[in-house]
This record gives C-alpha cells, structure tokens and sequence, in this order.
C-alpha cells in the first residue's frame, strides 16, 4: 500500500492489485528444456496424483508420449501404485514403483534415455519415519531432481505452512496450487509464496486433465483471488438466510 500513488479510489484499488500481482514468485515449469525429473510432494489429498496426470497429459500433447515415464515412490498407501500404474496405462507410458528395498536413484538409473520423469511420493506426516527418510532420499539422489510443493488452497493457513516447513528439507522449487474450484479465498496460499518467495508454477481448479491446469502468472492469480471474494460476497446474505 505504501507503494500507491494514485488518489482515486478505483485507480489506487487497480494500482493495489499489479503490486500484489508483481509480489508473487512465479515459474515456467514447461519452457525448461532437457532431460528433467519433476517430483510432487505433499500431504495426502492435495491433489499430487491427478496434477501429475495433467502434467503428463500436457507433455503429450506438446511432445508425445516418448521419453515420458512415470515413477511414484508411494509404497506405504495400499493400491498407491495400481492408482499411478493405470493412469499409465491409461496414457500409454511406462510406470517404475520404487519398492522396498529399492532406491529412487536406482530406479533413476535404470531408465534408458527419459526426457521427463515424473515422481510422486508419499504423502506421509511428520510423525511417521517413513517420511523422514523419504525426504532424505529425494534430498540425498545424485540425479537432479525439480520439487514441487503440491498446496491444496482449502487447507488452512498454518497447515500450509506447517507442510511447507516440513517438505522443504529436500529443497523446493516451487509449488503448485490445487483445488482452487473448492476455494472460499487464495489469500493463505499467495501470502505463503510471498512470504517464503516459494515460485507459483501452476494452479488447478477441476479434475479435467485438459482442461483444469493453469500456467501461474501474478496476474491471473490475483484475478481469480479477487474472482473469489467477490463471489463469497455475494453468497454471504444467502448463507446467512440459511443459518437464520
């Protein structure tokens, strides 16, 4: 607010929001170039699987299916990897499960010439050691490995923040955005970013694989923050009738 100059109301409320849209870190997950490995983490039911299935679609589209493997280390959720192994089948690439006594840098090592791997893991809590070590692994892999924070914008603020501090440890790239559809407000998921200068590479807002993935820029972010509390506005007399 310090920054704006403008002294009409609409004006400074437009020159308020390019500030904010200016603030937010964001990347380009899909312009890099070369063989990369993209993994996913965070908790449970924040979308990582179905955002792996949209970024595997998108490759397709653009470069078709060589190259493109799919690898989930999530071996402690029962059917976690007959979920990701019918998503390929279902788009025709091949799916490595890292197991028990395997390690993610075999698995890595083993693949014959891959232009994108894409990872998901576990979504396992501070509590349970398997975390810890799954962490140490992606943390610890000689191959270069992107990470990306998979943020559900319906959790509360001090969740957020309690799994970005827990799934940092390996090094983050980024994050991505899910479950915007669901959202009263994305102001505890931009004010993270912000504060953590955690890049925004995507957000979703369906479980269309086409159609519900969204490059991030600041300003289709803000857009949409605005987009939803104007809606929430707008609902407020007809849920107070209701609670009435």
């Amino acid at each position: 607010l310090g920054q704006v100059q403008e002294q009409d109301p609409e004006k400074r409320w437009n020159e308020t929001l390019a500030h904010l849209a200016r603030a937010i870190p964001v990347c380009d997950i899909e312009k890099k170039s070369g063989p990369r490995a993209v993994a996913l983490l965070g908790p449970t039911g924040a979308g990582k699987t179905t955002t792996l299935a949209k970024l595997a679609a998108r490759h397709i589209r653009e470069h078709g299916r060589e190259g493109l493997v799919l690898v989930t280390t999530d071996r402690f959720r029962v059917a976690a990897a007959g979920q990701l192994q019918a998503l390929g089948k279902l788009l025709g690439v091949p799916v490595h499960v890292v197991g028990e006594k395997q390690r993610l840098a075999t698995v890595l090592d083993e693949l014959i010439r891959p232009r994108l791997v894409l990872i998901d893991t576990a979504g396992l809590t501070a509590s349970d050691p398997n975390g810890v070590t799954q962490l140490r692994e992606l943390a610890e892999c000689p191959h270069h490995i992107e990470k990306y924070l998979v943020i559900s914008a319906v959790s509360q603020a001090q969740v957020m923040k309690s799994n970005y501090h827990y799934y940092k440890m390996p090094g983050l790239s980024g994050c991505m955005i899910t479950k915007v559809d669901e959202a009263c407000t994305l102001g505890q998921a931009l004010e993270l970013s912000i504060q953590e200068h955690l890049p925004v590479a995507c957000y979703t807002d369906g479980q269309n694989v086409a159609r519900d993935y969204h490059p991030a820029s600041g300003h289709a972010l803000v857009a949409r923050a605005v987009a939803l509390a104007r809606q929430m506005k707008e609902q407020a007399p007809l849920m107070a009738g209701l609670a009435g």
